[in-house]
């Protein structure tokens, strides 16, 4: 297991992602799901030719999601999707770290079919910084 230091922006994200999880209008099906006993160790990523993320589990599975359900990852350069690394939150729970597009992605929203939730006003100031810094 590593531990890593993580930027403030990136911890207020998790809490905000964390808080999203718990939404309590949220179906009761998707929240059945996440909480399952064994959480989805991450082994590798890659990318596919036709704008797909795909994430290798440790127990074999693979995981392919539309790039769009990460718009920074689509908006991202070749070098930023691989400048990626897997920590786990305080609950063992794997999560894909992009530390350069301040991106999260928890492996268990791969499997429940919840993209990101970032909003579009959110987007567009990333992407104003991106194209102004």
């Amino acid at each position: 297991m590593v531990f890593v230091s993580l930027p403030n922006s990136v911890v207020k994200r998790w809490n905000l992602l964390l808080e999203l999880w718990d939404y309590p209008l949220m179906s009761d099906h998707y929240r059945n799901i996440a909480t399952i006993d064994i959480q989805p160790l991450v082994s590798g990523i890659g990318f596919t030719d036709d704008d797909m993320l795909s994430v290798h589990l440790v127990d074999g599975r693979i995981v392919l999601v539309p790039l769009e359900w990460y718009p920074r990852l689509m908006n991202a350069t070749v070098e930023e999707r691989q400048d990626w690394r897997v920590f786990e939150d305080s609950d063992e729970r794997d999560i894909i770290f992009w530390e350069s597009l301040d991106e999260l992605v928890p492996a268990i929203a791969l499997l429940t079919g919840i993209p990101s939730r970032e909003t579009d006003r959110s987007l567009q100031k990333w992407l104003s910084q991106r194209d102004n810094g």
